[in-house]
């Protein structure tokens, strides 16, 4: 039996009532020691989302693929981000192209990019379900999934070389979503969902300070539509 390299999901908080450990309203995580949890998601109608965020868990056969296979296709949202981007377990329903995204400042720092829906042509936040009234992000470019098949846009960037790559998209797969994301937070705390970048508080995984006070921007807005989606999709099977 074919086994792919593992993963990780981001837990936020627990729940002793599911198999599954929260991340957010919808959005759950499976515990890596508890594989086989994911042969009762046809069972737990909470989760909407599962996020998978590494690469050094236990691994998963072809049983908990199909379940996830089954899963997708009445609705529920696989997101990939960070290092789970180099788990297999997107590859394993769709052939992700994901390419290293080099993005620097005009002053040639590494740096982030508040991105604002129509202001400039060469940083775009695409029409889309699980955009909409997503207005403002602020994002750190890492990778790339221009050519995955069937992508669709979420998020496209232009670096000062003039590379243009699709950094945050959704592959559609069967009512469901695989959402691909290249941007990079950096994790200060393992329970953190999608982790943050230097320099940004804590209970704001995407923020910038203004002044006295933090500016999350749109990315909460962004979470809850996916699951959003993925819940009222489910509910009309």
């Amino acid at each position: 039996m074919r086994r792919i390299p593992s993963l990780v999901f981001i837990a936020l908080t627990f729940s002793s009532t599911l198999a599954f450990q929260q991340v957010t309203e919808g959005m759950f995580r499976v515990e890596f020691e508890r594989p086989d949890d994911i042969l009762l998601l046809n069972d737990i109608p909470q989760v909407h989302v599962i996020v998978v965020s590494g690469d050094d868990a236990s691994s998963l056969s072809e049983v908990h693929l199909m379940k996830l296979r089954d899963w997708m296709a009445r609705g529920g949202v696989l997101w990939v981000e960070g290092r789970g981007l180099e788990s297999g377990v997107a590859d394993a329903f769709v052939s992700v192209q994901n390419r290293s995204f080099s993005f620097r400042k005009d002053t040639g720092d590494s740096a982030g990019e508040l991105i604002v829906k129509g202001a400039l042509p060469q940083h775009m936040i695409h029409d889309h379900p699980l955009t909409a009234g997503v207005e403002q992000l602020y994002l750190y470019p890492q990778r790339d999934f221009t050519g995955t098949p069937k992508l669709q846009p979420l998020v496209e960037m232009t670096n000062p070389e003039g590379d243009r790559g699709v950094i945050l998209g959704a592959v559609p797969y069967g009512k469901g979503w695989i959402v691909l994301d290249g941007t990079a937070r950096e994790t200060r705390r393992a329970w953190w969902p999608f982790g943050r970048s230097k320099g940004f508080d804590e209970d704001h995984p995407n923020a910038v300070r203004l002044g006295d006070r933090w500016n999350a921007y749109d990315w909460d807005r962004l979470l809850r539509n996916t699951a959003q989606v993925a819940q009222e999709t489910m509910a009309s099977n």
